[in-house]
């Protein structure tokens, strides 16, 4: 009987940690809007200052990934500088980020957009 209820025991905290993890949803991002099933956004990070970012986003975009399994292992490179090179940018007018996440926290997707001339 007592095994019985370690069972139950651990089977709520483990569905009350899944329902939780929309309010740890990574870092410094605990004021995305993010779904505990699905969340696909694309948030603002910058714009270039002066008449070059004035003008528009440009002409070219690059990207960078970054991906992440269960807060325990995470890999890639999503730099500014691996968005910028992807699409072969060298004046870089705006950045943006991608951030999705399936079955949170399963699986994690952060990718930096960069566009530019």
């Amino acid at each position: 009987m007592k095994s019985t209820r370690n069972v139950v025991g651990i089977g709520f905290s483990s569905i009350a940690m899944l329902f939780l993890a929309g309010c740890v949803s990574g870092p410094n991002m605990t004021w995305l809007p993010a779904g505990a099933i699905s969340t696909d956004m694309i948030l603002p990070v910058q714009v270039a200052a002066g008449s070059e970012g004035a003008r528009g986003p440009g002409l070219k975009q690059g990207t960078a990934s970054c991906k992440a399994v269960l807060f325990i292992a995470g890999w890639g490179d999503c730099s500014v500088q691996a968005a910028a090179a992807a699409g072969g940018i060298t004046n870089i007018r705006t950045v943006d980020w991608r951030y999705e996440s399936y079955v949170a926290p399963i699986f994690y997707r952060y990718t930096l957009i960069v566009s530019g001339d």
